[in-house]
């Protein structure tokens, strides 16, 4: 929004706000769009639905309303509270990160390199990059159910079908024995669990054989247990 203050010594064009000024009929038809776009690409990919009133669904809006060019936090911050919603004062009290590896929105935050422009963004900024691909480090939430064949293939694709461990690649040499083909395998997360859609992760034969049931793991393949004797199934 840009106002013009006249003044009979002055005709300075001040900026208020580096924001377009909005209306709520406006803000509810972008919330409607963002919607329209989550049920079309990300409902099925198990990213995570927001709400209008949230703060988190305001900075999305934000965020969408700028499509692929970095909006500061500051101006994040603007929008939401003019939507309505109290924020604490000082740093970050929204953590609009979180838009991307908790709740699988495709975007960038300050210091990463813009894939268009190879630029890298500023600091304390995010930029939206799309409504159609959820961030490619998203780990959706998966059932407590046993897996099918292609439950397993989204499982390896999710992991880009590497070895959670050592990264060795499917259908390539492995990283530790590299004469040897990368078959990837279905591995427990918490051995001491049934081997469950949630409770899967690929490994390579070597990082299988190796961690048997000793390990526990979070969905990134970092141990978060471990017992040399091995644990056994609840």
């Amino acid at each position: 929004m840009i106002v013009s203050l006249v003044s009979p010594s002055s005709t300075k064009i001040e900026r208020l706000h580096s924001l377009p000024f909005r209306t709520d009929h406006m803000a509810a038809s972008v919330f409607a769009t963002i919607s329209e776009l989550y049920a079309k690409n990300l409902q099925s990919k198990g990213v995570k639905l927001l709400t209008e009133s949230s703060g988190f669904g305001q900075a999305l809006c934000c965020l969408y309303e700028n499509l692929g060019k970095p909006v500061k936090l500051e101006d994040i911050r603007s929008y939401v509270m003019k939507a309505g919603i109290y924020l604490s004062d000082g740093g970050d009290p929204l953590q609009v990160r979180h838009l991307a590896l908790q709740y699988g929105y495709n975007m960038l935050k300050g210091g990463e390199i813009n894939p268009i422009t190879r630029e890298k963004l500023p600091r304390f900024s995010y930029m939206l990059l799309d409504l159609e691909n959820p961030y490619p480090a998203f780990m959706s939430k998966r059932r407590k159910v046993e897996a099918s064949a292609d439950d397993w293939v989204t499982v390896k694709s999710q992991y880009g079908n590497a070895c959670v461990n050592c990264g060795s690649k499917e259908g390539e040499a492995m990283r530790w024995e590299s004469y040897k083909i990368t078959v990837l395998q279905q591995g427990h997360m918490d051995p001491r669990k049934p081997l469950t859609l949630d409770n899967m992760i690929p490994q390579c034969g070597f990082c299988n054989q190796q961690y048997k049931n000793k390990a526990v793991f979070n969905e990134r393949g970092c141990v978060i247990d471990y017992n040399k004797n091995g644990f056994t199934l609840e």
